[in-house]
């Protein structure tokens, strides 16, 4: 079992799959990368960026078989990247449970169906890490925004809870907890990104599990 990931820089491809909304944080995070990482990203929603493929998030079947056409194509994801969250501003009396249950299908189902997916193929390999994007709601979720700190409480439960399994295993989850909104190009959307490439460039002896911005 390697101790330490290889180094993006010494690598010759590096597989990176990005599950995105289509705009915001993911594409800065995708432009953090470099010249060396082929990237496939899932949008949930179009933006007239040039995708390769484009998901409802929703859907957590389709988001794994996408993952697995990935690993068809490429024989290997060494980075998932779960960035994908739907921003409904409900409270627990004007939500319909339909439009309740599909928010979580993106805000965590969505994650599952990716970690579900990729996890065979990185721990064979013993090498991965399995990013996710989450945010301060999760801590302080308010009561206009209910199911997006749902959500995102459960990111959070799932790096912290799968962390010392998957260690073991070779893999990294980790999460970026965003407690601030943070706008696309900005220095914040910058230092979050670099936040995820120091997460996926930890020595393993150095793995953390979160790292929160505000």
């Amino acid at each position: 079992m390697a101790e330490i990931p290889a180094p993006i820089a010494n690598r010759a491809e590096l597989v990176r799959n990005e599950i995105d909304n289509g705009s915001g944080l993911g594409w800065d995070q995708l432009a953090r990368g470099h010249h060396d990482i082929n990237t496939t990203l899932f949008a949930r929603t179009p933006t007239g960026q040039d995708f390769r493929k484009q998901a409802l998030s929703g859907n957590s079947a389709s988001v794994a078989s996408l993952v697995q056409d990935v690993l068809k194509d490429h024989g290997n994801i060494d980075v998932l990247h779960y960035n994908a969250a739907a921003l409904h501003k409900d409270t627990v009396l004007s939500q319909p449970i339909e439009t309740f249950n599909t928010d979580l299908a993106v805000n965590i189902g969505g994650a599952l169906a990716s970690i579900q997916t990729v996890l065979p193929p990185m721990t064979r390999q013993a090498n991965g890490s399995i990013l996710l994007t989450g945010g301060g709601f999760g801590f302080c979720p308010p009561p206009d925004f209910l199911s997006l700190g749902i959500g995102k409480a459960g990111i959070r439960a799932l790096a912290n809870g799968l962390f010392e399994d998957l260690k073991s295993k070779g893999v990294h989850i980790a999460t970026v907890t965003v407690c601030k909104f943070v706008d696309p190009g900005s220095e914040d959307a910058k230092a979050v990104a670099e936040h995820f490439w120091t997460l996926h460039s930890q020595p393993k002896l150095d793995w953390t599990w979160e790292i929160q911005h505000s």
